[in-house]
């Protein structure tokens, strides 16, 4: 809030004649922080308080990259860096999403949302450990199939099995995969999540550094 209000006002006294967009951006802020609250039935107060300050802070940013004429750039993007940076960060908290179960061969998990189905086994010989890499298809409820392929790994010396997630990304969702055995049995450990904004995360802290490093070129070369 304070990044997006600060800027705005004079030291000492501050006239409010041109500020009724500071109101407008903040109660279009609530409204969406609001309805992302209710229609997913999170009654968390500080989500509500977070995502109305981020988005607010978007706004506001967004704004004076079209009206500052440059002017204070380093700060700009920094502040706008910031806000997707927090919005990527509560949003990744509150829509990821995870699935742990245990399947076979030719097992299927199913629920509301989506669909795992385990299709096959393969494995092949490395130069110090065996792999075994699984092969599933998961279907969401808009009938879209990804092919997901986590994989085991069995060393010789020392003797120790990891597993090796498979990860598919995009501009809006990382989902990953991992499996594991379970002892004794013909069943493997599924783990599925579905993690959104990652990259987003990734993005905000690249340009908060670009931000830094401008603010710092523009110092030394108005000395």
């Amino acid at each position: 809030m304070a990044m997006a209000i600060g800027p705005k006002l004079k030291w000492i006294k501050s006239d409010v004649e041109d500020k009724i967009y500071l109101i407008l951006f903040f109660i279009i802020s609530l409204i969406l922080s609001m309805l992302i609250i209710r229609n997913l039935d999170i009654n968390f107060l500080y989500n509500t308080v977070l995502i109305t300050a981020a988005f607010y802070l978007f706004f506001i940013t967004l704004r004076d990259f079209f009206h500052a004429k440059y002017r204070n750039l380093s700060q700009i993007i920094a502040h706008f860096s910031f806000s997707i940076l927090i919005l990527s960060i509560l949003f990744n908290n509150i829509f990821s999403s995870e699935i742990i179960t245990n399947l076979k061969i030719n097992e299927t998990y199913q629920d509301q949302n989506l669909k795992i189905n385990f299709e096959s086994i393969e494995q092949e010989n490395k130069q110090n450990f065996k792999a075994i890499k699984g092969k599933f298809t998961v279907e969401d409820q808009s009938g879209s199939i990804e092919v997901m392929q986590p994989e085991l790994r069995i060393y010789n010396q020392p003797n120790i099995v990891t597993s090796e997630a498979d990860i598919k990304t995009n501009m809006f969702t990382d989902k990953f995969m991992t499996m594991n055995y379970v002892q004794n049995q013909d069943y493997f450990n599924i783990r599925y999540q579905v993690k959104p904004f990652m990259i987003w995360i990734w993005i905000s802290t690249i340009l908060l550094c670009c931000s830094g490093g401008l603010s710092f070129i523009k110092k030394k070369y108005e000395n």
